[in-house]
């Protein structure tokens, strides 16, 4: 029973840490915007999609690995 608990521990780690990586991305395509200009609006809209993706991703992913462990 620890050694799942230290796995799911871990796995949030993980899962927080690539959802803050993508928050930073995220951030600096913002920052980009801003110094070149409206020209990026249309790409923002395009990686505000897939950050999506790779959040609802990320959470199906986790949801199989927990079955998983407590199957």
């Amino acid at each position: 029973m620890y050694i799942k608990i230290k796995t799911i521990n871990g796995l949030c780690v993980w899962v927080t840490s690539l959802l803050l990586l993508t928050k930073a991305m995220v951030l600096f395509i913002k920052g980009v915007r801003l110094i070149i200009g409206d020209q990026f609006l249309i790409s923002q809209k395009i990686v505000g999609i897939i950050n999506y993706l790779f959040i609802m991703w990320t959470q199906t992913v986790l949801i199989k690995i927990l079955k998983k462990n407590y199957n």
